[in-house]
């Protein structure tokens, strides 16, 4: 709600453009109470001519589009100025490498905002990726973020570079918890059944542990990155053994300890 009033807000500045995910792209409005919409909302998958489209559209008009389309269009969409560029699900361009965060950072606006549910778990340079894209510059380069903030958190945990960032960010970060927004949703409560594994599914998960560690050890040349997405697949594969044999092996006969003890 609080992008929809922006957009209507700044409707007299220019054409905005909202960029969500292919779920989220097609739904939606930007329309506001009464018979006349402030803002006309324009499906950038929609249009058959999408040149025509992006050289047409007018100040109050919303061009909403895809994650995929904007990498797809990276080059047509960067030529057209915005007056406001908005990210839903700004998750989605954590990862700086990716086409994606290539194409977001390459679109041009005047305004700009992220919008996420999701946290940052994995490394700083998720924070970075997507602030980069909102707010080029403020973090300075991948390098000057990594020697000044990234390193130091990550690897011991500085105190004085947790603060220095928090100060930087603080200006242009509006975080908000579920007390703070859904006060009478109750405590989330945490029910832990432990489940033992029957001597069939052991065996099983044994066999596929080993099966995994000799496919990793034969992979030794590959470069690291490689081999710890390899190891991550690994470890996924073992997790939906554990879970029920059939996510493993559709053709399993295991039965499932872990449906039993939730059936009892």
């Amino acid at each position: 709600m609080q992008a929809i009033a922006l957009l209507i807000d700044r409707a007299r500045h220019g054409t905005a453009l909202v960029v969500a995910p292919t779920r989220c792209a097609s739904t939606g409005s930007t329309s506001s109470p009464g018979s006349r919409p402030a803002c006309a909302r324009v499906s950038y998958a929609e249009v058959a001519d999408r040149a025509a489209c992006l050289a047409e559209l007018g100040k109050k008009d919303v061009l909403i589009a895809s994650y995929s389309l904007v990498v797809r269009d990276a080059e047509r969409l960067a030529e057209r100025a915005f007056a406001t560029l908005v990210l839903d699900e700004a998750q989605a361009i954590k990862n700086v490498r990716t086409q994606r965060a290539r194409a977001v950072r390459g679109l041009s606006a005047e305004f700009r905002i992220a919008l996420s549910g999701t946290p940052f778990e994995n490394h700083l340079g998720e924070l970075w990726s997507v602030f980069s894209a909102v707010f080029p510059g403020l973090l300075g380069s991948w390098d000057q973020f990594r020697d000044r903030f990234a390193s130091p958190i990550e690897r011991s945990q500085d105190a004085r570079a947790q603060a220095a960032l928090a100060r930087v960010i603080r200006p242009f970060l509006l975080r908000r918890t579920k007390r703070e927004v859904a006060r009478e949703l109750p405590a989330r409560t945490e029910v832990v059944v432990p489940i033992a594994l029957s001597e069939p599914e052991r065996a099983l998960y044994a066999d596929a542990r080993l099966a995994a560690v000799a496919e990793l050890e034969a992979m030794r040349g590959l470069r690291d990155q490689q081999r710890r997405f390899q190891v991550l697949a690994a470890l996924t594969r073992l997790r939906l053994l554990a879970s029920h044999p059939r996510l493993h092996d559709p053709a399993s006969p295991v039965a499932s300890s872990s449906s039993a003890g939730w059936s009892r």
